[in-house]
């Protein structure tokens, strides 16, 4: 019933013309619809249609007394509407929230608007406001706030705070950001720092040059008031989920600004094929303004592996082969206008890219590239991303005569322990004025470690380090710190396609080595260019809609990880669609084929006796997403470990020809629905973990945990390690540094039942932190031992 009565309340919001009998019938359908599928039912819409009709009349719901709040939408009236909210204007604040909870409301709430901002004087700060149930509520001409006559361009930060004698469990207080005194250049990009855009590294570069802008991930109701503008939009991907979709409001907004002289960067995938596909009213007058005659759609992806500057433009002899752009669908193919520059061309494509002076029209200047500049990567200053956007800044004319850009690469990210990575100075200074130093710190202890221009570093502590590069000329000084740029690979790694995203098991798998595993956990949502040091790589790749794929290249990097003997974990429902035909990638998972996937929930999940599975079993799940649900086809490697009813085999483990161990599976193992043990996600990690080699602190029922008693810990030159034998047995104890290196074995034997020693001299290792891993048949224990100087 309250599942029935909140359907009835969202449906009423949008039908409130309806009688409770059509909105009861949307429900559940008619009579004779509920009797077709189940004939025993008859009384559910017979008697029971009056008891649930009545069921909805307020007084009989019992539903919590609390208020559950979001904002929908925010618009604002200046002094002079133009809704540029320039200083010494006054403004008025409007919204638009909903009350998501039925049968609840408060007439008489109070809302107040906040700010801390120096530049913003509150004129009118309080509501009071009718919140009806699970309805839509508007605050309009009731807030208002003054704009400081010396107030510069920024994005000023508002509260609306909630009072009401009902408890408000979501949405009390709500924070919206409000554009004031536009000016200089704004920088759009759809999600914040997101993968396949470029806003965030745009606004990185400006800030080093002193450029002043505003970031934002929201657009403000006009963009006029800038001199230039920077739109990352990323690419919408196949299936038009990806990215963020340039609306025809948008391009309205684009219209107006260029039509009145601003200056405008477009980094988007698709934009031209967009405007065209879903018949935008001022398609033609976009064109025309960015300098494009007009495009091919190409119902295709395809990823750089050859960009060329074009001859007579400005990027004339820049090249990148690569982009880390994770899609690349759709992408504009152009004939530029005859007063139009065309700047880059994709090899065996076409026009990607448009540069346009409006001199002889509206004064106007556009960028346009089909790629995301920020995913391209850099080979050397000339053929850098840097390069491509000092060249736009300048050809808006907003790049200082004196400017200074610090910028490097590296020839390699990622890797095992000792690795040696060659650093390329790419900084940037004005022609006339030469950089006469460069200082290093590869440590991020404020010691520099070089001053070479380009020089090399070898890294041996596990992790991820920042590299600080500061450069000086006779004029500026400028310092460009990467955070994380080089990863020194150890432990375990968990890649999920998107943060704790839906249908992903990342989080789960994350959350879950932390506390139970020895070594550290690397959480990733990009694939590291390396797997090499890694003792064990989870893969979640999702499942459609919604999921990541599981391109080419991230394919090779698995493929050469495996191909060393690593141990590989891969779920996804079609992770491996795209590698259909890859037969080099399959086999090391004990693939002969993955059949096209098919929208299939969990009925009957049964684990398979030769399997890691055996005796496990699932008979239902939470995961939403199961559109693609792949169906394996092992070869003589791989074992079967999972079986769905009526449906195939759905997950395979391999131990393969180079020793390398995976499994792969076609559900997200963090939405399994536990039942009694041994049929719970714990357990399967557990063993999913035990055949990677990998030993945690969990124990199964029945299993013995043996205690370890080490003394001295910490230790300087040796420690004892005590334990008890309750029978005789085969005795094993290792010993493993922090990157899951096997340092020594201590004890492999069979010993009588009683208490015993071994003596670990730890004079000749390095300080740090080991782990002690002790078997014992059935039993097991361990211990974190650290070694000071």
């Amino acid at each position: 019933t309250p599942l029935v009565a909140g359907c009835f309340g969202l449906l009423k919001s949008y039908h409130p013309e309806w009688s409770n009998e059509q909105l009861i019938t949307q429900i559940l359908g008619t009579a004779d619809d509920i009797n077709s599928i189940n004939p025993g039912y008859e009384n559910l819409l017979g008697t029971g249609r009056v008891n649930a009709l009545s069921f909805m009349s307020p007084g009989n719901v019992s539903m919590p007394q609390v208020l559950k709040l979001d904002l929908i939408s925010m618009s604002y009236d200046d002094a002079n509407g133009n809704q540029a909210n320039e200083p010494g204007e006054e403004v008025t604040l409007n919204f638009e929230f909903r009350n998501y909870v039925p049968f609840v409301g408060d007439d008489e709430a109070i809302a107040t608007l906040t700010t801390e901002d120096p530049e913003i004087t509150i004129l009118s700060g309080s509501a009071t406001v009718a919140i009806p149930p699970d309805g839509l509520f508007t605050i309009e001409d009731q807030f208002q706030f003054l704009v400081s006559e010396e107030a510069t361009p920024h994005m000023a930060v508002f509260t609306i705070t909630f009072e009401s004698e009902l408890e408000i469990t979501w949405g009390q207080e709500q924070t919206v950001e409000v554009l004031v005194a536009p000016g200089g250049v704004f920088i759009f990009e759809g999600v914040e720092n997101g993968y396949g855009y470029s806003g965030t590294y745009i606004k990185e570069v400006l800030d080093h040059l002193d450029i002043h802008n505003i970031y934002s991930n929201t657009y403000p109701p006009t963009l006029l008031g800038f001199e230039a503008i920077f739109v990352s939009h990323s690419n919408i991907g196949e299936d038009l989920v990806q990215g963020t979709i340039l609306t025809e409001e948008h391009s309205m907004m684009f219209q107006e600004f260029l039509e009145n002289g601003g200056n405008m960067f477009v980094d988007m995938g698709t934009m031209f094929t967009l405007i065209d596909y879903f018949s935008y009213s001022n398609a033609a007058e976009i064109k025309s303004l960015f300098g494009v005659q007009s495009n091919t759609i190409h119902i295709a992806s395809n990823p750089i592996d050859s960009l060329y500057g074009m001859p007579g433009s400005v990027m004339e002899d820049i090249h990148f082969i690569q982009s880390d752009q994770p899609h690349s669908w759709y992408i504009d193919d152009l004939v530029v206008t005859s007063n139009a520059v065309a700047t880059f061309t994709e090899s065996d494509y076409g026009i990607v890219s448009v540069m346009n002076d409006g001199a002889s029209t509206y004064g106007h200047k556009t960028f346009y590239m089909a790629y995301s500049l920020a995913e391209l990567v850099d080979i050397d200053p000339l053929n850098s991303k840097n390069n491509v956007l000092l060249k736009v800044l300048d050809f808006f004319e907003i790049l200082a005569e004196d400017y200074l850009l610090a910028g490097f690469i590296a020839d390699k990210h990622d890797g095992p322990v000792t690795m040696e990575v060659q650093f390329t100075d790419f900084s940037f200074s004005d022609p006339d004025i030469a950089i006469q130093s460069w200082e290093w710190d590869f440590n991020n202890d404020g010691v520099i470690d070089s001053q070479l221009q380009n020089p090399s570093w070898t890294f041996n502590d596990p992790g991820e380090h920042d590299i600080t590069l500061i450069v000086t000329n006779d004029m500026l000084s400028d310092t460009l710190t990467k955070p994380a740029f080089i990863t020194v690979n150890h432990g375990y790694l968990v890649y999920e396609g998107e943060p704790d995203g839906e249908g992903y098991s990342g989080t789960f798998i994350r959350d879950y080595m932390e506390e139970n595993a020895f070594y550290s956990v690397t959480y990733r949502n990009e694939i590291p260019e390396d797997l090499e040091g890694y003792q064990a790589v989870f893969l979640s790749f999702g499942n459609s809609p919604g999921n990541t794929y599981l391109e080419d290249d991230m394919a090779n990097i698995i493929i050469n990880y495996l191909e060393g003997g690593g141990f590989v974990y891969l779920e996804g429902g079609g992770s491996f669609n795209h590698q259909s035909n890859n037969q080099e990638f399959l086999g090391l998972f004990g693939l002969y084929s993955s059949i096209f996937p098919a929208a299939n929930p969990i009925n009957f999940l049964e684990g398979q006796a030769d399997a890691l599975t055996t005796d496990q079993v699932f008979t239902s799940t939470s995961q939403q997403a199961i559109d693609w649900v792949g169906r394996y086809v092992p070869n003589e490697s791989g074992i079967i470990a999972f079986e769905e009813s009526d449906f195939g085999t759905v997950a395979v483990q391999n131990t393969g020809e180079y020793n390398q161990r995976t499994f792969c599976f076609s559900y997200t193992l963090a939405d399994l629905v536990d039942g009694e043990f041994p049929n719970t996600r714990d357990e399967l990690l557990g063993r999913i973990s035990n055949f990677f080699d990998i030993y945690t602190n969990v124990y199964s029922p029945g299993e013995q945990k043996l205690e370890l008693e080490v003394y001295p810990n910490p230790t300087k030159s040796e420690t004892v390690i005590t334990y008890y034998l309750a029978e005789e047995s085969v005795v094993s104890i290792e010993l493993f540094d922090i990157t899951g290196k096997l340092v020594i074995s201590l004890v492999n034997q069979f010993q009588t039942a009683g208490i015993k020693q071994v003596l670990w001299n730890t004079s000749t290792i390095p300080e740090g932190i080991y782990f002690c891993q002790f078997c014992n048949g059935n039993a097991v224990g361990t211990a974190k031992i650290i070694k000071v100087k």
